[in-house]
């Protein structure tokens, strides 16, 4: 495997060479005018003691940050990738025992270049060959200081005479490519720590954004709502995500013995799942009614497993809804809740202000927030108007309770209805989280125009729902 690390690439493509390819995959040609007019308009300037010198113009090249530019290189790049693969047409090159059912001669991302092929010198030379040449056309060229070849299964002798054929330096495995550890063996849980701490760090920061509210103060971790709760039927108040180990049992029991199911090709994890066998005995299902069905349910089995729950009343209104997965979400914190509002947090012991972030007058709750904080009643009352109701504005719970009894049904004012109210909640809570992390503000008569907004883009998707907006096709 060759790995190449191409120098200053972005700032190095030759414009001749990049209008020859645009052609050559029939771009149209005014739109190709247009795309080398953006590309060849750049001039820059140097600057001496503090003060610019004349512009000069850019003779190739495409810009750092230009959102353009990625979608050129690969353009670019895929003038090497069809040039490789005219090489499974010479007998005297032989790819690499892995990729060969594949046809994989080449990975690349961005500038960072994986070849492959068998380890001798005929092949690695036709490959470094065709890379020249496309050196030579594009501009592009290998940084011999970052460029490897790793060997496995070769003999000293051929690696020895494959380097001085290049003249690269030998890398040893692993290796990091685009941030993952890369290795002929399988990989070891301290190889992948680093990218799993990457991947938990992201999660933390997102659901200090989006889910946590206690600014910078620090406390003990929370869960807003109850993990089995999640697993319940939406229509007995919780999300209907999968309980993977109730979904395992179901799965992988079909008429066998649970303390003797067979699992081979699972993983150890789901093996351990199998193992415990309370799950059946504390749903009441008995092992021979398992093993007397004519036709094994998946499905019947994890909802044994679960068990009967009670229905919500206020189920429809998060079921059939076509707002946005995350304004559902929010809004199932909000009637849950469980968002980590300012009254919430004094109860834990947090030290901080309990004014209301959106009026700053009166104490934060979720009772507060909405509908009665002026801030927040003032956009829910302009919305209601909007959609035709002539009512006063009420506070959390007795909103819920009208959202139950009026917006449950299946005509298109309901889901209209249903879709402002999740939409609302969602956006208020976001410039509630803006106002106290960002010190930024939004008036209300923004606010509103936003809603209304993405209310019709969301109603897109549904074609009785778009051809109802259109009767709202102003704002307030």
């Amino acid at each position: 495997m060759v790995k190449i690390d191409m120098q200053k690439a972005y700032g190095t493509v030759e414009w001749c060479f990049l209008e020859q390819v645009l052609t050559e995959m029939n771009i149209p040609g005014r739109f190709l005018a247009w795309i080398m007019t953006c590309v060849t308009i750049v001039s820059y300037a140097i600057v001496v003691n503090g003060k610019p010198t004349t512009p000069f113009d850019a003779k190739r090249g495409v810009r750092q940050g230009d959102p353009l530019s990625p979608y050129l290189f690969v353009l670019a790049m895929e003038y090497l990738t069809r040039s490789l693969k005219t090489l499974r047409e010479n007998p005297d090159f032989n790819y690499h025992p892995r990729c060969e059912k594949l046809n994989i001669i080449q990975l690349s991302f961005a500038d960072d270049l994986l070849l492959f092929c068998r380890g001798d010198v005929v092949s690695v030379q036709l490959l470094y060959d065709f890379f020249q040449q496309f050196s030579k056309a594009s501009g592009l060229i290998a940084n011999q200081e970052k460029n490897s070849i790793y060997f496995g299964g070769v003999t000293e002798d051929m690696q020895q005479n494959i380097i001085k054929c290049l003249g690269f330096s030998k890398g040893s495995l692993p290796f990091r490519y685009l941030g993952v550890p890369l290795s002929s063996k399988r990989l070891s849980v301290a190889q992948c720590q680093p990218l799993l701490d990457k991947m938990v760090g992201r999660i933390k920061n997102w659901t200090v954004k989006f889910l946590s509210n206690a600014g910078e103060t620090e406390t003990k971790a929370k869960a807003l709502v109850a993990w089995r709760q999640l697993c319940w039927p939406q229509s007995a108040g919780g999300l209907n995500i999968t309980d993977m180990i109730q979904w395992i049992h179901a799965y992988y029991i079909k008429k066998q013995v649970i303390g003797k199911a067979k699992a081979n090709q699972a993983s150890w994890l789901v093996q351990k799942i199998l193992g415990a066998g309370k799950y059946l005995t504390e749903a009441n299902i008995a092992i021979e009614e398992v093993l007397s069905m004519k036709k094994y349910s998946i499905r019947l089995i994890y909802n044994k497993l679960r068990g009967d729950l009670p229905k919500v009343e206020w189920r429809r209104i998060m079921c059939n809804n076509w707002g946005s997965p995350k304004w559902r979400f929010i809004l199932y914190l909000a009637i849950m809740e469980r968002l980590y509002t300012r009254d919430g947090l004094l109860g834990w012991g947090i030290a901080i202000s309990s004014a209301c972030s959106l009026c700053g007058n009166v104490a934060e709750s979720h009772e507060h927030l909405f509908f009665q904080c002026n801030y927040s009643a003032n956009i829910w009352g302009k919305l209601l108007q909007w959609m035709g109701f002539q009512r006063n504005i009420l506070g959390w719970q007795a909103e819920k309770q009208w959202a139950v009894k009026h917006g449950s049904g299946k005509k298109q004012i309901c889901a209209t209805f249903r879709m402002v109210l999740v939409c609302a909640v969602y956006y208020i809570w976001q410039e509630r989280n803006w106002r106290t992390f960002r010190g930024t503000q939004r008036s209300s008569k923004e606010m509103i125009k936003l809603i209304i907004q993405e209310v019709h883009c969301r109603g897109m998707l549904n074609s009785k729902l778009a051809r109802h907006l259109q009767n709202f096709n102003f704002y307030p």
